[in-house]
């Protein structure tokens, strides 16, 4: 739910009585138990549509009331978008995913809109193993918004394991209908990693032996050794720890980009 906009908790630090009126209209609209009505009758009161906008978008959250005909007839196309951003949400969420992402097209913010649907499946994705959660991929990947839907739901579904134990093993693609772009993310989530951990301390990281420079939440290393996750770590290990070794060559499938 939306918050008071900074700007008009300034404007309470002063005694005028439009400003005083315009908190009350706020705080009826967002705490009223009478329903969406009356608070989108209380969000109508406020001074400029950027801040209608704010607090319609909150209430129709709270009441549950984001449809696409209200989203149209906000004043404010910021939050109009913003109201079709929430909807596209709450379509995925009620087992709709093309409305969804048809919604997002709608958007200023498409690619953001539909990136967050493709997290949203495959953190929901997340428990299941790889032939499992690829069910979900052929429905992202109609969005025009995010060309690399399966892409980047590979790269979510391997944070979101990483962060429940799980280590992960590229061998598991081999089972999938598309390998290639589960290889891909494999490649891009292990220098993604080391890049990230890299930042904190990367002499110790570069220290340490191949294979067990991540690890997951329960201690484990992040990823089994295999020749994309090996080729991925020795080539960062080249670039950033002025290794003297040449990476090795490039596996089947052409999974390195």
């Amino acid at each position: 739910m939306s918050l008071v906009p900074a700007a008009l908790l300034l404007a309470l630090a002063c005694t005028h009585e439009p400003v005083v009126r315009s908190a009350d209209a706020y705080h009826e609209a967002l705490t009223t138990d009478g329903g969406y009505g009356v608070s989108a009758a209380a969000c109508a009161r406020l001074p400029t549509p950027r801040v209608r906008g704010d607090c319609l978008v909150a209430s129709m959250e709270r009441w549950e009331s984001l449809d696409p005909a209200l989203c149209a007839g906000l004043e404010d196309a910021l939050w109009a978008d913003e109201c079709r951003f929430q909807l596209a949400e709450r379509q995925r969420a009620a087992g709709d995913l093309a409305a969804g992402l048809a919604t997002c097209e709608q958007t200023r913010f498409r690619r953001s809109c539909a990136w967050h649907l493709v997290q949203d499946e495959a953190e929901a994705a997340a428990d299941d193993d790889l032939p499992t959660a690829e069910v979900r991929i052929p429905a992202l990947a109609t969005s025009r918004a995010v060309p690399d839907a399966p892409l980047q739901f590979w790269l979510i579904r391997f944070r979101e394991g990483s962060a429940r134990g799980q280590v992960l093993d590229e061998a598991a693609c081999d089972a999938l209908v598309d390998v290639r772009s589960c290889e891909q993310a494999v490649w891009a989530w292990v220098r993604a990693m080391l890049d990230e951990l890299g930042k904190r301390d990367p002499a110790r990281l570069c220290a340490r032996p191949l294979g067990d420079r991540v690890h997951n939440v329960d201690g484990e290393p992040a990823w089994r050794a295999g020749p994309i996750a090996v080729e991925a770590e020795q080539r960062w290990v080249h670039e950033r720890c002025g290794a003297e070794a040449q990476p090795p060559p490039m596996r089947r499938h052409g999974s390195r980009p």
